[in-house]
């Protein structure tokens, strides 16, 4: 199994030897690689003003939903046919620039497979993706997995931008998989980790029913696609690019209309949470 241990040499050098391996429009290019006298390593990336997480209160049309989501899908397959898991998707680590660009950022959890198809026995390590966008079977412990463990996070990321906040928020690994079962259901074959729970989650608002009204019916196959809860039937990058619900109106919206130009400054999800907190000082004050 890949060592839980890595320090941060170890990480810097995998994720320096990936971005330098990769070029593609929805990538963050690294610009170069700087060492202090005190053997820090700097690595210079590429500046967007925007990320998800700080872009998402300012609210989203289905026309910028699509654009974002078809550059996120792009991203991950070029990454997934290059045998590269990205395994840490999240609002934080996809950039938006000012001009509509979409790259996905922050690879230090990222792992160059074996085989370009992703098929591997090797033992991979489970500690990996955000809780809130981890899939089921990586909270159960899998430590052999492929690209599904990313398209989970695309679901995930889609709901988040229709409904402006995260859609499974648990504190730990067996609330987050009740909060996941509450809304897709449980899992096929009663696996062991109900019993675990000492009873079957209780049914909660289902994605369909949230989500339904906004997304249409197509839209809702897609969702089913990208978080179906057996990771084996879990749909891959090119299928979800290709699906129809990219085809029906309104269609995905152009670069130059993703950013409202009365947007002033930028925003990223640490400007956001600090703004968030001043606004909770000046009240309580």
């Amino acid at each position: 199994m890949e060592s839980e241990k890595e320090g941060f040499p170890v990480t810097a050098a995998r994720e320096i030897k990936l971005l330098k391996s990769m070029a593609h429009p929805n990538i963050v290019k690294l610009k170069s690689i700087c060492a202090s006298s005190s053997e820090a390593v700097f690595l210079v990336f590429e500046y967007l003003e925007f990320d998800l997480a700080g872009l998402l209160p300012a609210g989203l049309t289905m026309a910028q939903v699509k654009y974002i989501l078809r550059g996120i899908l792009q991203a991950l397959h070029y990454l997934h046919s290059h045998g590269v898991l990205h395994r840490d998707l999240k609002g934080s680590n996809v950039l938006v620039g000012r001009d509509g660009a979409i790259k996905l950022a922050d690879f230090g959890l990222a792992k160059c497979m074996r085989h370009p198809d992703l098929r591997t026995t090797r033992m991979l390590t489970n500690r990996v993706v955000t809780l809130w966008y981890r899939p089921p079977e990586v909270l159960l412990g899998a430590t052999s997995y492929g690209p599904s463990v990313d398209m989970w996070g695309v679901g995930c990321i889609l709901l988040e931008l229709i409904s402006g906040r995260a859609v499974f928020t648990g504190q730990d690994e067996l609330t987050q998989l009740r909060a996941i079962c509450e809304r897709c259901g449980p899992m096929v074959g009663g696996w062991p980790w109900l019993r675990l729970m000492g009873e079957m989650p209780s049914p909660g608002i289902s994605l369909e029913a949230e989500f339904g009204p906004r997304l249409g019916e197509l839209g809702m196959n897609l969702v089913r696609g990208l978080l179906a809860m057996d990771p084996e039937q879990r749909i891959d990058t090119e299928t979800a690019l290709k699906h129809p619900w990219f085809q029906e109106e309104p269609l995905a919206c152009l670069s130059t209309e993703l950013i409202n130009p009365t947007i002033e400054g930028d925003c990223h999800e640490f400007e956001f949470k600090q703004r968030k907190r001043n606004v909770k000082q000046r009240v309580s004050s």
